[in-house]
């Protein structure tokens, strides 16, 4: 089942990244090390969100493809590694 929703993955993805740069650019030299890495969790885990959520649209694409022509299973000319990368 397609529900076609990618947006909102995106959104708080790059909001975390947006916060977590900000954040990050706040550093002094003299900061405490604790702080420092509960700036970059927030900053990781957008990248994180961010990372995966483009994989399923891509990967989507790919299922309609082979629903449309499975004939494309059988093709041995055709590289499945390059639709799915």
């Amino acid at each position: 089942m397609l529900l076609n929703r990618y947006r909102p993955q995106n959104y708080i993805g790059w909001s975390l990244i947006i916060v977590g740069m900000g954040l990050l650019s706040t550093l002094k030299a003299g900061t405490a090390g604790r702080i420092n890495t509960g700036f970059q969790i927030v900053d990781g885990a957008g990248m994180g969100i961010l990372f995966t959520s483009t994989t399923f649209p891509i990967l989507a694409s790919v299922l309609r493809l082979m629903h449309w022509r499975p004939s494309l299973l059988c093709d041995p000319s055709l590289r499945l590694d390059v639709l799915v990368a």
